[in-house]
C-alpha cells in the first residue's frame, strides 16, 4: 500500500494548522451543556464479538454482513444515535490493520452502511464536533479502558473525511481545529497512553495532503532475483496501552485466529511475508510487487505450503504465508495486520478478504 512522500514533514502540518488555529478567537467549550448522549444508544448489534454466534463466523465478509444496520433502522436512527452506534460497529478497528489510517477508514466505510449513512446525513458534522468534544482524553493508564483510547481517535480520523469537511462552515471548522489542538497536546501528556493514536486527527489530514512522516528512513533490500526494493524504518508508534488494546480487539473479534506476536508498528504484511518473518524484522515495506513480477517467485492457481498469498482487491491489498493446509478445504495463513499483531488465521478470516477470485498464489 502506497504511503506518499514530500520533503514537507509531517510535523510542520500539525505547527501549521497549531499556528492558525491559535489565531482563531473560540470561547471555551468545557461548560456547554452534558445533555447530548446520554439518551443516544443506537442501534443494537444483534450479533456481538465475543458470543458463539460470532466465533462461529469465519469468513470476514459474512462478519460484515451480519453487522449492517437494517435499511428501516437506519433511516429512524437520530444523527446522536447513528453515531453512537457508528462507533460500536464491530469492525471499526479494522482501520488499525491498514498501512495508514487514511486506508482504513477508507477500507471499512465502503462495507458498513453505518458509516455511509452518517456521511449523508446534514447534522453530522455539528453532532460530531458536539460529541468530540465530549469525549476526555484518558489520564490513567491502569484505568484507560481500549474504547476510551480508540473511539476518540476513530472521531478525530471520521470528522477528516472529505464527506465531512464539505459541509463545514466556518464556525464549526475553528471549533473542530481548536478541540483537535486542545486533544492534541493532552494527548501528548500522556505518552504511555497516546502513541499511535496522540496524532490520528493530523496524520489523517498529512496522508490527504500527500505529506509523510518525517521519522521514516528509506532503505532498500532485494528480491531473491536482486531486484531493489524501497522499505522504510521508524521508531515504534504505538504505546503499551495501544498495543494491549490491539491485541484485545484481534483476540475477541478474531476468536479463531490466534495471534503469535503483539501489535506493533515497525513491521507491515509485505515485508514480513516476501522480506522476512522475523518479528525482529525493522522494515516496512509499501510494494511488494516485484518479487512478483521479477521472476523470484512463480505464480500458481493454488496454494502451497511456505508460499506466498497476496489479497488484491483495490484497497484490500495484503500479503501473508501460507502455513498449512486445511483437512477438507481452505488454508491457514500467518501475516502482519497493518499496525495490529501478527496473526495464524484461516485464509478468509482477517480484514483483507473480500473473494477468492482476488486471491494470487506465489511459489519458489
Amino acid at each position: 500500500m502506497k504511503i506518499k512522500e514530500k520533503s514537507i514533514s509531517f510535523l510542520s502540518v500539525i505547527l501549521s494548522v497549531l499556528v492558525c488555529v491559535s489565531l482563531f478567537s473560540i470561547p471555551a467549550y468545557a461548560n456547554e451543556t452534558n445533555e447530548l448522549h446520554t439518551a443516544a444508544i443506537g442501534y443494537d448489534y444483534p450479533i456481538k464479538p465475543g458470543t458463539s454466534s460470532w466465533n462461529e463466523l469465519t469468513d470476514h465478509t459474512k462478519m460484515i454482513e451480519v453487522s449492517q444496520i437494517p435499511d428501516d433502522t437506519l433511516k429512524k436512527l437520530t444523527t446522536n444515535e447513528l453515531i453512537e452506534t457508528v462507533l460500536n460497529y464491530p469492525l471499526l478497528m479494522d482501520i488499525y490493520a491498514y498501512d495508514t489510517l487514511q486506508q482504513g477508514i477508507d477500507a471499512v466505510s465502503k462495507t458498513f452502511n453505518g458509516i455511509q449513512e452518517l456521511y449523508q446525513r446534514e447534522d453530522a458534522p455539528n453532532k460530531l464536533i458536539e460529541k468530540y468534544q465530549q469525549m476526555p482524553v484518558a489520564n490513567d493508564a491502569k484505568t484507560v479502558t481500549s474504547k476510551q483510547i480508540f473511539d476518540l481517535s476513530n472521531m478525530e480520523i471520521i470528522l477528516r473525511q472529505d464527506e465531512i469537511q464539505k459541509k463545514l462552515n466556518t464556525s464549526e471548522t475553528e471549533k473542530l481545529e481548536k478541540e483537535v489542538e486542545n486533544k492534541y497536546f493532552q494527548k501528548q501528556s500522556q505518552k504511555n497512553i497516546y502513541g499511535l493514536t496522540a496524532a490520528s486527527s493530523y496524520s489523517v489530514m498529512a496522508e490527504k495532503q500527500g505529506i509523510s512522516e518525517g521519522t521514516m528512513s528509506s532503505y532498500t533490500v532485494y528480491t531473491p532475483k536482486g531486484t531493489a526494493v524501497q522499505v522504510d524504518k521508524s521508531a515504534e508508534q504505538l504505546s503499551s496501552a495501544e498495543k494491549k488494546a490491539a491485541n484485545n480487539y484481534v483476540a475477541t473479534n478474531y476468536s479463531s485466529a490466534t495471534l503469535l506476536s503483539s501489535a506493533t508498528s515497525i513491521y507491515n504484511c509485505h515485508s514480513y511475508a516476501w522480506y522476512s518473518q522475523s518479528t525482529s524484522n525493522p522494515y516496512w515495506m509499501n510494494y511488494p510487487n516485484s518479487y512478483m513480477t521479477d521472476g523470484s517467485y512463480d505464480q500458481s492457481s493454488s496454494p502451497s505450503v511456505g508460499g506466498k498469498v497476496y489479497y488484491s482487491t483495490a484497497g484490500n491489498e495484503h500479503s501473508g504465508v501460507v502455513t498449512s493446509l486445511g483437512r477438507k478445504t481452505g488454508y491457514y495463513v500467518t501475516s502482519k495486520w497493518g499496525q495490529l499483531g501478527l496473526v495464524q488465521h484461516y485464509y478468509t478470516t482477517c480484514p483483507y478478504y473480500v473473494s477468492d477470485s482476488a486471491l494470487r498464489y506465489y511459489y519458489r
